[in-house]
């Protein structure tokens, strides 16, 4: 049987898997069982399991302020006029703390010069954690309240400009759209 999606990873080898490349210098990624995280990510030690598999990849804001990322250079491209679709599961401890203004992000879809064009994240907006979608160089960002202490799933669509500044961002926060959809981007066409 086939599979209706490019890439995935499910972190069952307790590695960045199929990913091109990790960059970690302060070794804040870990790729952790689920009998492990529960120890790691919850306040009083009682969590959820990862959402779809055994293992999922763990990343301590605590151990540094370098980046820590994994990359995929071939199976998430997209050129102009092209819709990409990307989905995935996350947890955020009820325990996390940001500074004012700091943002996390989480998911990004690049282009060739590393302009962000599809980003995921999380914003300390004045206090209020909001997971937050938006694309570098446009004013429209779209944010949701983040929930905490529990998985979450993730959706987005990225309409990827043909050239007539007509890309387009819709997401999904567990099924709900999170704000209305980010229209007339000029984009890129997504390499990694």
């Amino acid at each position: 049987m086939a599979f209706p999606y490019l890439f995935a990873e499910s972190f069952e080898n307790a590695t960045l898997g199929g990913f091109n490349s990790e960059t970690d210098s302060n070794t804040k990624l870990d790729y952790m069982h689920a009998r492990d995280m529960v120890r790691v990510t919850s306040a009083d030690g009682i969590a959820e399991v990862p959402w779809d598999g055994a293992y999922a990849m763990h990343i301590n804001l605590a151990g540094g302020t370098a980046d820590a990322y994994v990359q995929e250079n071939d199976g998430l491209d997209a050129s102009a006029g092209a819709t990409i679709w990307a989905r995935f599961y996350f947890y955020a401890s009820e325990n996390l703390t940001m500074a004012a203004s700091d943002r996390f992000t989480i998911f990004t879809l690049m282009e060739t010069g590393n302009a962000q064009e599809v980003s995921v994240g999380i914003l300390n907006n004045a206090g209020t954690l909001q997971l937050i979608v938006s694309e570098t160089g446009s004013s429209a960002a779209q944010a949701a309240t983040l929930p905490q202490g529990r998985w979450m799933h993730v959706e987005v669509k990225a309409v990827i400009d043909s050239g007539a500044n007509n890309g387009t961002i819709d997401a999904w926060l567990d099924g709900t759209p999170i704000g209305s959809q980010i229209p007339t981007l000029t984009q890129g066409a997504i390499t990694h």
